[in-house]
């Protein structure tokens, strides 16, 4: 896996905040264009601290969880539990500084413009070619 920051969040907020803020703001994002987990007014996404040990294999899920209480504390991101049934303690989070939140969502979508740009379709190798009636690749 490949993991992404930014280099500003970085050195406002470590680069361990960076690379949360990044993941979470993946996702908040991904659930606003579908229109999902919205709550109290910010969009949301959730997961257990046991689940973020697995999509963070380098951090134990004490160190995740410094992470995650550090910039709540710094009032970056904010917590909540938005789930079906009472017993299930799973976290909810968001982002709820504005300029993060602008920030980021203008990195994203200077990535998404570049994605939504047509490709020129990969040829079929078995394609002959009209000239010569010889395919247009051959198997190497």
């Amino acid at each position: 896996m490949i993991y992404h920051f930014d280099v500003d969040l970085a050195i406002e907020h470590s680069i361990e905040g960076a690379v949360i803020l990044n993941y979470l703001s993946h996702w908040i994002f991904i659930n606003k264009a579908n229109d999902r987990n919205f709550k109290d007014g910010y969009y949301w996404t959730y997961n257990s601290l046991t689940a973020f040990e697995k999509i963070f294999p380098f951090w134990d899920y004490k160190k995740i969880g410094r992470i995650l209480l550090k910039l709540e504390d710094k009032k970056i991101i904010l917590s909540g539990n938005y789930n079906k049934v009472r017993f299930d303690r799973t976290k909810w989070y968001t982002i709820i500084d504005p300029s993060i939140l602008k920030k980021m969502e203008t990195d994203f979508s200077k990535f998404g413009s570049r994605l939504s740009k047509p490709e020129k379709a990969i040829p079929n190798k078995n394609q002959i070619n009209k000239t010569n009636n010889q395919p247009l690749y051959s198997e190497q």
